[in-house]
């Protein structure tokens, strides 16, 4: 992202968050960084119906890596984000870029956690996720999905929530309560 002439590189300050979570989420030891596959992929939603476009980078070698799942803004565009998960892989990260499927321009919270818990199934089947070491980062709205999910799937290590906010319903809709997560 770029402010005028200022360039702010928010990528790089992901490794050490990871390494300083205490996780075992580290896996990149500061050398050669590895070649990456990047392919779009499609998963079904919690629901059962719903078919979420995301992409997968996965990075060449053996597994199995720590996994980062990236929870982006509902409606934002995907291409720094298809980058912030180049870049996980090649630090040795199995990175799944989850592609919201948009329910309007303010979609109620519970279809989107369905279409979360549609990723955290669909990585339990990449054979080269470490299922023992799982971190979320969510931005904006994602960081709030970040934050839920956490709380209700104990694999979840880490989460990294970037200028996230709580528990949107809470304090649009008076008397809203947070969703159902089991």
């Amino acid at each position: 992202m770029a402010v005028g002439r200022l360039a702010i590189n928010p990528i790089g300050r992901l490794r050490p968050i990871l390494a300083q979570a205490g996780a075992g989420l580290t896996s990149w030891d500061g050398g050669q960084v590895m070649t990456v596959q990047l392919e779009s992929v499609t998963f079904t939603s919690g629901d059962g119906e719903t078919s979420i476009p995301s992409y997968l980078a996965t990075p060449d070698g053996a597994g199995p890596h720590p996994v980062v799942l990236i929870l982006r803004g509902v409606a934002g565009p995907d291409d720094g984000y298809t980058e912030i998960a180049r870049r996980l892989a090649e630090w040795g990260y199995v990175a799944l870029l989850h592609g919201w499927k948009v329910r309007g321009a303010n979609p109620p919270d519970a279809p989107v956690y369905d279409d979360l818990k549609g990723a955290l199934t669909f990585l339990r089947s990449v054979s080269l996720a470490d299922q023992r070491r799982l971190a979320v980062f969510g931005f904006c709205r994602g960081g709030v999905h970040a934050l839920m999910a956490a709380r209700a799937h104990e694999e979840i290590r880490v989460i990294v929530v970037f200028h996230g906010f709580a528990f949107r319903s809470a304090h649009s809709q008076p008397g809203a309560q947070p969703y159902d997560l089991a």
